[in-house]
């Protein structure tokens, strides 16, 4: 109970006085602004180190998460300063508010550390079972070890926990009639390189069409139920929401393609760790399926 209390003291609290509070002092904020990209990328690397570096009942663990909640905040209220375009703006924002929650539950809630055996433990686990063996001491070579940065990114990147305990349910396959096939390396870049440049080009060519009459998307034809319906709204509405999907899976499986190919192209990562990210629309018969 009082582990639980720390954990809540040390983790929410911070948040909530922030959220209350609503600013940065003037020096922290402009030092925020003046270097955006070194503190976001040491925003996202803290808790990584954390879980290579820090023993799983070290408090530093636990010293780290107003950290990251500071620089979550910092984010949230200084990116108009150095981002001007909203819509960009508001891309890691997710991402943000995940790598918390991710730290919250890494870092203090279960304290997992990499195993000498390239597993991943839970200090949690191995204290309740009372099991001592070589592979549960922890593995600290942190990045002069591609193993150890591998793992670390899974567990900050990887949202769908792919390859270690917690792994998402149904997480869609390679291959439906052989479930254990697994491309090479090689087939796997070629294959995520073409969906790159598809992909990109689509877009491309979509941003490149005429604008829509302005007219149709007025306030008054933006109601649930406009004064007047006719075919000419209902195909614009229906066309408009076929489009918008379109985009955003082009653009977010742009993205994971990307981040994919960077990560097996630099031997980081292993094309097992970046199944596809979407199934087949054919299998989304029910809510549990489409959601999965």
């Amino acid at each position: 109970m009082g582990e639980a209390l720390n954990i809540a003291f040390v983790a929410y609290v911070p948040v909530v006085l922030l959220a209350l509070y609503g600013r940065l002092p003037p020096s922290m904020a402009n030092f925020y602004a003046a270097h955006p990209l070194e503190l976001i990328l040491g925003t996202f690397a803290l808790p990584m180190l954390g879980i290579m570096y820090l023993h799983p009942r070290s408090p530093l663990r636990l010293a780290l998460i107003p950290i990251v909640a500071l620089a979550v905040f910092a984010y949230r209220t200084q990116v108009h300063r150095f981002m001007k375009n909203r819509t960009h703006a508001s891309f890691p924002e997710g991402p943000f508010c995940l790598l918390f929650l991710t730290a919250v539950d890494a870092l203090v809630l279960r304290r997992i550390y990499l195993g000498m055996d390239g597993k991943e433990k839970s200090d949690v686990l191995v204290s309740r079972e009372n099991i001592k063996s070589k592979s549960d001491a922890q593995d600290t070579s942190g990045i002069l070890s591609w193993r150890a940065v591998g793992w670390a990114n899974r567990v900050v990147w990887s949202y769908r926990a792919i390859g270690l305990p917690k792994q998402a349910p149904n997480v869609p396959k390679w291959s439906n009639k052989d479930p254990s096939y697994v491309p090479s390396r090689p087939v796997f870049l070629a294959k995520r390189g073409l969906a790159i440049a598809g992909a990109f080009l689509f877009i491309d060519f979509l941003n490149h069409q005429p604008k829509p009459n302005a007219e149709d998307f007025s306030a008054e034809k933006g109601l649930l139920f406009p004064p007047v319906i006719n075919s000419d709204l209902i195909g614009t509405r229906v066309f408009s929401t076929v489009l918008f999907w379109l985009i955003l899976r082009l653009n977010i499986g742009l993205c994971y393609n990307l981040f994919s190919w960077v990560g097996v192209a630099t031997f980081l990562t292993t094309p097992t760790d970046w199944p596809p990210y979407y199934g087949s629309v054919l299998e989304s018969f029910n809510l549990r399926r489409f959601w999965s």
